[in-house]
């Protein structure tokens, strides 16, 4: 008996994670609370789970795949579920009924991107078979162009004043900074730094980067993006978790290091601290870009 007993127990406790949907939550106020301490967009599945049939599909064909777990960790998951057999609680069922009205969701499945405040970045409705990878890459543009990873809100990346977008602001997404890449012909200015704790860097930023003629130059010729390693300053684990990506990529050995870099991510030249403010430092960073020989 006692061991029929530990059997049972030891299956539950293997099955309770796949039934949670390994990490996703039922409550979406839960999810805000972790989505602002982690500075993390939320993922919200509104779904059909028993018998919505490209509600299964998009479970099975996507939030089952490697591709997705390995990008879920960037995201705190969020199940909604409307199931027709299943056994629901009436809290969860009038829950979930208030948030369908609210987001106005019309079909399943329809997935929401939200803030830790609950504004929406963006969605998806519907699924087709076999669009696992165009589904992924739809998602990927969408947060890269509405999600702000050093506030954690919805919002273009430059919204803060430290990232920004082509009109010179700084990035701190590399996605997005590719994005603008793209979209603009400009090269990404790429600057490796330790913002609060590097004196060159720090130098670096007062006498080149927060200068007017350099934002002026700037707007006009590169797309900025800012890797930080910061000491003291707060950081999401995913901001991390990509400069430090960035960092072994392109083997960093020191800060300051300031990269050109073309959309696909190819190293086009190398600069760092120059002596003189803005205007040697243009020289120096054209040269890097090829604009002017060396």
């Amino acid at each position: 008996m006692v061991r029929v007993l530990s059997l049972v127990l030891l299956l539950a406790a293997i099955a309770a994670p796949a039934q949670a949907g390994q990490g996703w939550l039922t409550n979406l106020e839960k999810a805000k609370k972790v989505a602002k301490a982690k500075k993390l967009p939320i993922l919200v599945e509104f779904t059909g789970s028993d018998w919505c049939k490209p509600c299964i599909i998009l479970k099975k064909e996507v939030m089952g795949s490697k591709e997705f777990k390995a990008t879920a960790k960037g995201y705190v998951l969020v199940e909604l579920d409307f199931p027709r057999r299943k056994r629901q609680d009436k809290s969860v069922k009038a829950r979930n009924a208030k948030l369908q009205a609210k987001y106005k969701v019309e079909g399943f499945p329809t997935v929401l991107f939200l803030d830790y405040e609950g504004k929406e970045i963006g969605r998806t409705v519907g699924f087709a078979k076999g669009n696992k990878t165009k589904w992924l890459a739809k998602v990927k543009a969408l947060l890269a162009a509405g999600f702000n990873a050093s506030t954690g809100k919805a919002g273009k990346p430059g919204k803060s004043g430290k990232s920004g977008g082509a009109d010179g602001g700084w990035q701190t997404n590399y996605d997005a900074a590719v994005a603008l890449s793209r979209k603009t012909g400009k090269p990404i200015l790429a600057d490796f730094t330790g913002s609060d704790w590097c004196g060159w860097c720090i130098r670096l930023k007062k006498e080149v980067f927060n200068t007017s003629e350099f934002k002026a130059w700037a707007k006009e010729n590169v797309i900025l993006l800012e890797v930080d390693f910061p000491s003291r300053a707060p950081q999401s684990d995913a901001l991390k978790k990509q400069n430090k990506a960035l960092a072994e990529k392109y083997s960093i050995e020191g800060f300051p290091t300031v990269l050109m870099l073309d959309a696909d991510g190819t190293l086009i030249g190398t600069t760092g601290y120059v002596k003189g403010g803005p205007k040697a430092w243009i020289v120096e960073g054209e040269k890097a870009l090829g604009m002017r020989g060396k």
